[in-house]
């Protein structure tokens, strides 16, 4: 209803055309579990592989809903086409692995910047938290006025870049 290209997936398609004979005798509504759904963009790969789809506009996107067909169409149907079926659930299962895979790298490396900022905050002496207000910041610099300007914006530098970072198209406040 809202105006996506959504199509049954080519693999339910040809499962109801072996069940039913024909597209006439195709039930009018399916009423089956979502078990994918798969984004293909409209490319000219696209529009080759899935001629029916030709009147689709150029750079819109297809959404192709695969469905869990156990409830629909017979046994014996299912087996007929077990290997395809077979090989998506293989192709899901392994996206799912690398999903997780990526997750746990994901908080690996988090974690691993985090306790390289604790370090390096404790190796400047400074607390494990930023300063968050400009009186923090400014006991901070009152802590490190000893160290020559030089040497102090370094450190600020290293301890806190994204304080000393300037925007891009803005100039840096001269001292």
């Amino acid at each position: 209803s809202d105006g996506q290209s959504v199509f049954l997936h080519p693999l339910c398609f040809r499962m109801l055309q072996r069940e039913f004979g024909s597209v006439r005798a195709f039930p009018p509504t399916l009423s089956a579990p979502i078990l994918e759904v798969e984004v293909v963009p409209e490319t000219d790969e696209a529009r080759r592989r899935y001629k029916h789809l030709l009147y689709i506009p150029p750079a819109a996107t297809i959404r192709f809903v695969e469905l869990d067909m156990t409830s629909v169409v017979r046994p014996e149907v299912l087996a007929e086409f077990f290997e395809e079926i077979r090989v998506r659930v293989q192709r899901r299962k392994q996206i799912v692995l690398e999903s997780r895979r990526a997750s746990a790298r994901d908080r690996k490396r988090e974690e691993r910047y985090r306790a390289e900022r604790l370090l390096r905050d404790q190796a400047f002496g400074y607390l494990h938290t930023m300063p968050t207000t400009d009186e923090e910041f400014a006991a901070l610099l009152e802590e490190n006025q000893h160290l020559p300007p030089d040497r102090l914006a370094q450190v600020l530098a290293e301890a806190f870049p994204e304080l000393t970072t300037v925007p891009s198209g803005t100039t840096a406040p001269s001292s």
